[in-house]
């Protein structure tokens, strides 16, 4: 597994030069104001056009990641247009990025909207999150580039590669993220290899969307394409109902996440089967990738572990649920037997 984009720290990019790389590579004179993540540096950039979100790539990535989330974008918004992701913005000389000092830079309009509540989610907000999953994952089918396919630690498929990352789990925790690595191993890697692979964001979290303030289970932004990779389109539904069921039920969560999912990209009886397994598998990721980032990159462990309790207790709620009786509960509200 190559863990150096994440052992790298974020790039050493402030707001004035943010702004600069706007004026010199897109023509635009802003005001940048920086923005949370994880490996990359982003900034809102506010102008007299309106308002974009400049990305700064890490110095380790690849060179051409960014250019594959920018196609990943413009690929969504040509299948489906009333998607809310952000629209790519292209350079002064129509590429669809450039590089600055070793990094790639992306620019983005920005989507405004109001943070999801960091509370329990709502099932009206979970049925718009699958209905929203489901819509990706088939604007998303037909889109590949050599990116997708790199060895990288939040691709769920290859979680078994993060196994050495459990000395860094709190001990009270090794046990049961060890349990969900084995299982993953012996069960979920072959059932799920026989599933047709596709692009998959891989990312769609409360961090990553705004909802409508007034209409608070109205999602009007998803965004964030730095995880995007290539997998069974159940990984996807897998990681969007992990992040619905933190502090609740995830059972019921994924239910009715998966509903809506099914409504909009139905699903075959045999992926839901995998899902309460994969919804294991994600907050097993998550617990060791906060584990051992959190710890080397403290100016930022806030963000980076801020999921670690709620997957904690996801974790252990599906450790003492069986995983074939959650999945014919699931089967049964998508109306499969």
């Amino acid at each position: 597994m190559d863990f150096a984009i994440f052992d790298t720290p974020r790039p050493e990019v402030d707001a004035a030069t943010a702004a600069h790389i706007v004026g010199e590579i897109y023509g635009l004179d802003g005001v940048a104001e920086p923005l949370p993540g994880e490996r990359d540096r982003s900034f809102k950039i506010a102008t007299h056009s309106g308002a974009y979100v400049l990305k700064v790539g890490s110095i380790a990535d690849r060179p051409d990641a960014l250019d594959a989330q920018a196609g990943a974008m413009e690929h969504v918004l040509r299948a489906d247009p009333l998607l809310p992701i952000p629209a790519v913005v292209r350079t002064s000389s129509g590429e669809l990025g450039s590089r600055y000092q070793g990094h790639s830079v992306q620019l983005a309009t920005f989507i405004d909207g109001a943070s999801p509540p960091a509370t329990q989610s709502s099932p009206a907000l979970r049925r718009s999150v699958g209905t929203l999953a489901g819509r990706l994952s088939r604007a998303l089918r037909g889109y590949d580039h050599p990116v997708l396919h790199r060895a990288f630690p939040w691709d769920l498929g290859q979680l078994p590669g993060l196994a050495p990352l459990i000395q860094d789990v709190e001990p009270e925790l090794r046990s049961v993220v060890s349990a969900v690595l084995d299982r993953f191993e012996r069960r979920i890697l072959a059932l799920s290899g026989g599933l047709a692979k596709q692009a998959v964001h891989g990312d769609i979290n409360l961090d990553n969307m705004v909802i409508d303030p007034s209409v608070p289970e109205r999602i009007v932004g998803l965004f964030d394409f730095g995880d995007i990779t290539w997998g069974p389109r159940i990984f996807e539904l897998a990681v969007a109902s992990a992040y619905q069921g933190l502090g609740a039920d995830p059972v019921v969560a994924m239910a009715q996440v998966a509903a809506a999912f099914h409504v909009a990209d139905p699903l075959e009886a045999r992926e839901i089967d995998l899902l309460p397994d994969l919804v294991a598998a994600r907050a097993a990721q998550s617990i060791l990738m906060a584990a051992r980032y959190g710890a080397l990159h403290s100016d930022n462990a806030d963000y980076l572990t801020e999921n670690t309790a709620a997957m904690a207790g996801t974790l252990r709620w599906l450790a003492n649920t069986d995983s074939e009786e959650a999945a014919a509960q699931i089967r049964n509200v998508c109306g499969l037997r």
